[in-house]
């Protein structure tokens, strides 16, 4: 466990501040950068056998299949009872549970977030009402993809798992 904070903490930098989060994003980048290396993208897709899910690389439908049909949940949070499907989602739980680290702040509130992503979509989402996702079948707008798929499948008994099959009903999602 203290390992783990160690390494957290290098990469955060010795002053807490912005050079470390840079160097985690690296680290997360490059690797990645290498996982894509070692499952070059096929042309033709990857189909779960289980449920049908389609996927672009065949490393993703491996690794959806190991995380939702095993239910393998291979890494353990040593401080807590937490455990998690890949590598890179122990380490951000990690960083933002038990180090403390809060690196990113909204523009608008300064309300902080351990992702850029989650202040991010508190930003489009709670100090912005711009509803870009439209349901072509009924018209409604929504302020992200995830409640329009959720509405696709409640109301109209559709399951979309990628951009292109939207494209194919002709739903906006500018």
């Amino acid at each position: 466990a203290q390992d783990e904070m160690d390494y957290f903490l290098m990469l955060e930098g010795s002053d807490g501040g912005e050079q470390g989060a840079n160097e985690a994003a690296t680290v997360d980048k490059f690797t990645s950068l290498q996982a894509m290396k070692v499952m070059k993208p096929e042309s033709k897709r990857h189909r779960c056998d289980a449920c049908g899910t389609m996927f672009k690389r065949s490393y993703d439908m491996k690794r959806h299949r190991i995380a939702v049909h095993q239910k393998r949940r291979d890494f353990a949070c040593s401080y807590c009872a937490r455990t998690f499907t890949q590598s890179g989602h122990l380490h951000e739980h990690v960083r933002v549970s038990h180090t403390g680290k809060n690196l990113f702040a909204c523009p608008t509130c300064e309300k902080t977030f351990g992702t850029k992503s989650k202040m991010e979509r508190h930003a489009r989402t709670v100090h912005n009402d711009t509803r870009d996702h439209t349901c072509g079948l009924c018209n409604i707008k929504f302020k992200e993809k995830r409640y329009l798929k959720a509405h696709l499948l409640s109301k109209h008994e559709i399951k979309i798992d990628d951009l292109e099959a939207m494209s194919q009903l002709l739903l906006t999602m500018d």
